[in-house]
């Protein structure tokens, strides 16, 4: 959504764009109850924090026990369902338990398109690998993110004159989806200086910040993707998948050949239904609509 705090999905009446208020209206005539957080530092005091896998997992997590004291009559079981950084989310939501187990009730996690590989920042853009035309803004913030969560990360040591401007302007600038509509705004990899004993510094701190794989995940996990997916590369997420199951990790795939960021959202959404009644979901009902993404 952004790192802005206006950018916060609760400010907006669809969540910040169309395919995720659907999906959450398909969800509901499915048979769940959802709830969604705006993370830590989005709307609220202080930096977002972005990709920071703790404390994703953590504010993932809480809502759950929020809800319950609005509604004490949920069900004891729940799942977690998270796009993009909300994909690396889930992941992260999964660890979110007393000394780092799966949260109690949690019988599911889905993660379509999850970021992944924050190493990779800034070197993926400067190196010419990662030809997104929104990959240096992502980029941006997950170094913002994660100098708000780690202050050893010092982001000017990777930014050229023109992104240490830029940086002072982007938690306070447009959301992303505004970007659609102003693309000239977007940043290019001239942001990044090409430091290389600055980013080898950088690669293990933002491992850990945000890295979803660099822990097995907890309990049955899908995850999703589009093999023509540029703005969470494809490749990385395969290699995601490949490191989560070598760490011991429970996990299923579903490959959508063709299709980008967005379309597996709701593309998927009987492949996810399905998921989630085999580890205790609701029977997805017969008049649901699986709608594809325009």
């Amino acid at each position: 959504m952004g790192i802005s705090d206006r950018c916060a999905p609760s400010h907006y009446p669809n969540l910040g764009f169309d395919d995720a208020a659907n999906y959450l209206r398909l969800l509901l005539i499915s048979g769940y109850a959802v709830v969604a957080t705006d993370y830590i530092g989005l709307g609220t005091p202080g930096v977002h924090t972005y990709m920071s896998a703790i404390d994703q997992g953590n504010a993932v997590a809480d809502i759950v026990p929020a809800a319950r004291r609005l509604n004490p009559y949920l069900s004891a079981t729940w799942f977690v369902s998270g796009h993009s950084q909300g994909g690396a989310a889930a992941l992260d939501a999964t660890r979110a338990g007393e000394g780092g187990e799966i949260p109690a009730g949690l019988a599911g996690t889905i993660a379509i398109a999850p970021g992944n590989s924050t190493d990779r920042v800034p070197s993926a853009v400067i190196d010419g690998s990662d030809r997104d035309p929104f990959a240096p803004l992502l980029d941006m913030y997950v170094l913002i993110g994660a100098a708000a969560s780690d202050p050893r990360v010092q982001p000017n040591s990777v930014l050229s004159a023109q992104g240490k401007r830029l940086i002072q302007t982007i938690p306070h600038g447009m959301c992303l989806l505004e970007y659609f509509d102003h693309s000239d705004k977007l940043p290019e990899a001239s942001v990044f200086s090409n430091n290389q004993d600055a980013i080898a510094g950088l690669e293990p701190r933002l491992a850990r910040y945000g890295n979803p794989d660099s822990l097995p995940t907890r309990g049955p996990v899908l995850v999703v993707t589009g093999d023509a997916d540029t703005v969470v590369p494809a490749v990385g997420t395969f290699q995601l998948i490949y490191r989560l199951r070598h760490l011991g990790s429970e996990i299923d795939e579903v490959v959508l050949p063709g299709q980008d960021h967005m379309q597996p959202l709701l593309n998927s959404l009987c492949l996810q239904l399905r998921f989630l009644n085999k580890h205790g979901g609701p029977t997805p009902r017969p008049h649901t609509n699986c709608v594809p993404s325009q």
